[in-house]
């Protein structure tokens, strides 16, 4: 399948829907007692703040050139899934903490490869921008 500016601002639009309504599953009336924090951290966090990071990028691409995109593309198919199998093992793993203690837990770990993810893809941008304008044409 052939992931295009568009495709890409609607999945992140879609994203931020679905991280919206995990991250409020309790109030939907479906959560089972005592299980709202674990799906709100579990799938909520992650699904919205990558989808809110997309939606941003997203808008970056709308205005930029194709081959910035398709540059950007061959980075982020391989970062995304490699992120979520970490996400993933901090979850499965015992001993996650918090910003206080030593663990690392799940949502740290979302924050760091988000944070990574954006700063990782501005700077690809940047540096195929600046490649791509100062070539003659």
């Amino acid at each position: 399948m052939l992931i295009t500016k568009r495709k890409l601002l609607i999945l992140s639009i879609l994203g931020i829907v679905v991280g919206l309504f995990f991250a409020d599953f309790c109030k939907f009336g479906k959560g089972l007692p005592g299980s709202c924090y674990d799906i709100q951290e579990g799938a909520g966090v992650p699904i919205g703040l990558y989808s809110v990071a997309l939606f941003i990028l997203s808008w970056v691409f709308y205005f930029s050139d194709d081959q910035i995109f398709n540059s950007w593309f061959k980075f982020a198919k391989y970062y995304l899934p490699i992120a979520f199998l970490f996400i993933l093992s901090t979850v499965i793993s015992p001993g996650s903490g918090s910003w206080a203690s030593s663990g690392f837990d799940s949502e740290l770990a979302t924050w760091f490869t988000a944070g990574l993810f954006v700063v990782i893809s501005i700077f690809i941008i940047v540096i195929k921008s600046w490649r791509f304008h100062r070539q003659p044409k």
